[in-house]
């Protein structure tokens, strides 16, 4: 599917890069990686050191890598096929594509998990890693790394329904990648994991041992997100790096952003039935994503899957009013500007709109 939804990429891959515009975001992202992959090949202790930070660009200052997404977990994923062949625009493609089924396979695993249906899992995976979001934002090869957040939720869900520790530590690791392969997953991902864990948490009871289970979880993930944050954390800083509640609302949703998609998709974008309203507003999950999701709601609550449809709708609802911006409910968005690290980075709300896609899936 990844290869026929992005077709003749395939044919291409050491001749064109996986985007729609070459200047700007694919050339920052083409560079980014390669930096980041040369220097595990080349030093694989600056990994280690923080050395790989300090990246050939805006000397004398240091930490430069941190003035955008370091792409570092893919990068050393992809670190094996770059020491083999030495083509950067090849390992560009290739996460491309990767990222597309890899995500799609996430998300099967997690709705297999909870509902036992294949056909559900495979509708649910396709539906993930192909809605119209991931073609509005082909060029934001950072904003492709979706395939950590079914995870997250997958071990919550065991983390709740089970006593196993090893579902805590797992649920602290996969976290931890999240925020580590995309600034905006980062906090999207972090406050979509604690909201819906509190709602899980009320719905199924057992309130202090899963509470044990979480703490220990959010103790593996800030220990191994810590050395990292702290970069990002001196270079804003040192910097001053940061958006204000008026640049982020110039790059929010609109109610209407979720009836639009890009002007390329064939069922709605090239009949003119739909129109596009910009990259970062075209947010339509699909008639038939949203028409399945309501017979998934009715059953599911209907069912004993009632907590999870619940913390769904919760956080579908959380991303539906963040993605809004100041301009929706303005003292929450405030607050989560104001007191949570990582949030001031945020350009486009619009993109919390990725969580209402999450729950319309789940």
């Amino acid at each position: 599917a990844a290869v026929v939804f992005t077709w003749p990429l395939v044919l291409n891959l050491t001749s064109h890069l996986a985007a729609p515009v070459g200047p700007g975001d694919p050339y920052l992202n083409l560079w980014i990686l390669g930096w980041g992959m040369n220097r595990i090949v080349s030093d694989p202790a600056s990994l280690l050191t923080g050395r790989v930070f300090n990246a050939n660009i805006f000397h004398p200052a240091d930490g430069t890598l941190a003035f955008s997404d370091h792409l570092l977990v893919q990068s050393l994923a992809l670190s094996p096929l770059y020491a083999l062949t030495g083509d950067v625009v090849l390992c560009y493609n290739v996460l491309l594509l990767v990222s597309l089924a890899v995500s799609g396979l996430a998300m099967h695993a997690f709705v297999r998990s909870v509902t036992g249906s294949t056909a559900g899992a495979y509708l649910a995976g396709l539906a993930w890693a192909f809605w119209p979001y991931r073609f509005a934002h082909l060029l934001h090869l950072q904003l492709q790394a979706l395939y950590f957040l079914p995870l997250t939720f997958l071990f919550l869900h065991r983390l709740a329904a089970g006593r196993r520790m090893r579902d805590a530590l797992l649920l602290g690791v996969i976290t931890a990648l999240q925020a580590l392969s995309s600034i905006y997953y980062a906090v999207i991902g972090s406050l979509a994991l604690v909201f819906g864990a509190v709602v899980l948490t009320v719905q199924v009871g057992r309130r202090a041992a899963i509470a044990r289970r979480l703490a220990l979880a959010a103790a593996v993930s800030a220990a191994l997100v810590l050395p990292v944050s702290l970069v990002y954390w001196r270079v804003q800083q040192n910097e001053g790096f940061g958006r204000n509640l008026y640049e982020a609302s110039r790059n929010a949703a609109q109610v209407s952003s979720y009836v639009q998609v890009p002007p390329g998709n064939v069922v709605y974008g090239t009949t003119a039935l739909l129109r596009s309203g910009g990259q970062e507003r075209e947010l339509f999950p699909g008639v038939m994503i949203v028409a399945l999701a309501l017979v998934g709601l009715y059953r599911g609550w209907r069912s004993d899957a009632r907590p999870l449809v619940v913390a769904m709708l919760a956080i579908g609802a959380l991303g539906f009013v963040l993605s809004l911006g100041p301009d929706g409910i303005r003292p929450l968005y405030a607050f989560f500007h104001r007191y949570v690290f990582g949030f001031q980075a945020i350009r486009a709300p619009a993109r919390f709109g990725v969580l209402v896609m999450f729950a319309l899936a789940t």
